[in-house]
């Protein structure tokens, strides 16, 4: 039996013990889609929502990130130090690369 072959009977047959699972699978998408849809059209939902989204969420997001902004501030300068360590070896590179393109060209 031709690679190919075996490859496209195996996908056959692959499809074919999974359709059910896509089937579901896609039916349950549909169900989601058809709630989020009801409760986005409900005003006491967005209410709620709105409420929970402003005095709840926002809030610890932003106390995340100020936990968060001094870390990320140490990692930028280490990386601006490790960037500029790494400057010299970035050079010798640099010039291998330009010697072995003379040396192509030539």
């Amino acid at each position: 039996m031709e690679p190919l072959a075996y490859l496209v009977c195996y996908i056959k047959i692959f499809i074919c013990q999974n359709l059910y699972r896509i089937n579901i699978l896609l039916f349950f998408k549909s169900i989601a889609r058809m709630v989020v849809q009801k409760l986005a059209n409900d005003p006491e939902v967005r209410a709620k929502v709105a409420r929970v989204v402003k005095e709840e969420i926002v809030p610890r997001a932003k106390q995340g990130w100020e936990q968060a902004k001094p870390e990320l501030e140490n990692v930028k300068e280490q990386l601006k130090q490790d960037w500029e360590q790494a400057k010299p070896e970035r050079e010798k590179v640099k010039e291998k690369v330009r010697e072995l393109a003379k040396k192509l060209t030539n």
